[in-house]
């Protein structure tokens, strides 16, 4: 009996031993598992690229923001993106944010705001005719050409540093020039603006410009400039003898103050304009010298100097009608 209880007592012991040991199993087993499983990798997805507008989608775009627009803008691509812009009529140019324009022409448009283009990479802006009075959107722009003519711009200041090397403002309320001042400027117009001094003028690599109708009345500070073209008509300025010794090309002098061309000796001048009535003394300078082609009184009245003083001694020499007694 004792015996068979003690067998009893062993079986028992076995079997307890035996289910502990294969829960122990399954319970690392189970950790196992959850240790080693690992959840799937994300899918890779192509990284979003810039959104390429087309022609079409321009068009619908400033459609939408200027009802009266008429689809006849032009646009310019470079390896099949959108580069340049040429809008007629077009108020609101929001349509154009985000693009990669490079040349922008908004002559005549109705546009005030150039916000949108703040951030683009503009070589090439044209502002002629726009009621624009606010340049700050273009600050830090790398643009090379910029036309103001007729706009609103009065504060040059937003420009400090550009890389421009044409700038014409003719008919703009702008007097302060220094903004400008170390530009790689090439050709600078001026004409009926409110500039009175060109104080720093000769930090400029100019080869052409233009001051007419302004209230500049010295260009001391033109002395020594590598200067090909300028053009002073309807100003007060009279005297030259800052210019003597330059390689002027082309000169206009017309309705000037200027009297005396004596400071104009050995120029190798290809043109002239000027007002014969107002000289006094140096026509002669001007008949001497034979590097002269187109001579007259204003733009569209340039002929060849032959014909010119032809013109000029004819007139000089014809007689005077008699008044009647």
């Amino acid at each position: 009996m004792r015996n068979q209880n003690q067998l009893i007592i062993n079986f028992l012991i076995c079997f307890v031993s035996t289910l502990m040991l294969n829960g122990c199993s399954q319970e690392a087993s189970s950790n196992k598992t959850a240790k080693d499983t690992k959840p799937d990798p994300p899918v890779p997805t192509a990284p979003a690229g810039p959104v390429v507008l087309s022609e079409q989608d321009l068009h619908e775009r400033l459609k939408k923001k200027n009802p009266d627009y008429q689809n006849n803008a032009e646009f310019g691509k470079q390896k099949g993106e959108i580069i340049s812009a040429k809008l007629v009529g077009v108020e609101d140019i929001s349509a154009l944010k985000g693009l990669k324009l490079q040349f922008l022409d908004l002559m005549n448009c109705p546009v005030s705001d150039l916000r949108p283009l703040k951030g683009m990479d503009l070589q090439y802006l044209d502002l002629t005719h726009c009621p624009v009075s606010d340049l700050s959107p273009l600050e830090g722009m790398k643009i090379q050409e910029l036309y103001l003519e007729g706009s609103f711009v009065s504060d040059l200041s937003p420009l400090q540093g550009m890389p421009i090397r044409i700038l014409r403002m003719e008919h703009t309320p702008v007097s302060d020039i220094s903004p400008l001042e170390g530009m790689p400027l090439n050709q600078l117009n001026l004409f009926d603006t409110k500039v009175k001094n060109l104080g720093l003028i000769n930090t400029l690599p100019l080869k052409t410009l233009w001051i007419p109708n302004t209230e500049i009345t010295d260009i001391s500070p033109l002395k020594g400039m590598l200067l090909e073209s300028l053009d002073i008509q309807d100003t007060k300025i009279s005297d030259l003898s800052p210019l003597r010794g330059m390689q002027f090309l082309r000169l206009n002098l017309a309705n000037s103050a200027v009297t005396d061309l004596t400071p104009l000796k050995g120029m190798p001048l290809q043109r002239l304009i000027f007002t014969p009535a107002n000289i006094t003394k140096g026509l002669d300078v001007i008949r001497e010298n034979s590097s002269i082609q187109g001579l007259g009184t204003s733009f569209d009245t340039v002929k060849a100097a032959d014909e010119f003083w032809k013109e000029f001694d004819a007139a000089q020499t014809k007689p005077e009608k008699q008044k009647p007694e």
